[in-house]
């Protein structure tokens, strides 16, 4: 694998996890109510319950800055 190549593959990896842990913070966020989908209830309890772990836990808030951080860095490397 060429640097530029691992280049790439860092930046998906930490662009995959960035997103996961955004989820992880802002779906929660949204209510659900009685009128919701199915889907939306699934997904929103699936989150809520794997955030409640991290609620008020600010390591984890540094932790998704330091990843959008280095999918930026690694993206903009040639």
């Amino acid at each position: 694998m060429t640097k530029k190549q691992k280049a790439k593959l860092m930046n998906a990896v930490m662009a995959i996890l960035a997103l996961f842990f955004f989820l992880v913070l802002l779906i929660p966020q949204f209510s659900v109510s009685a009128t919701s989908p199915a889907w939306w209830i699934e997904t929103h309890s699936f989150f809520a319950n794997l955030g409640s772990n991290f609620k008020d836990n600010w390591m984890l808030y540094v932790f998704v800055l330091v990843l959008i951080y280095g999918a930026i860095k690694y993206s903009k490397k040639k």
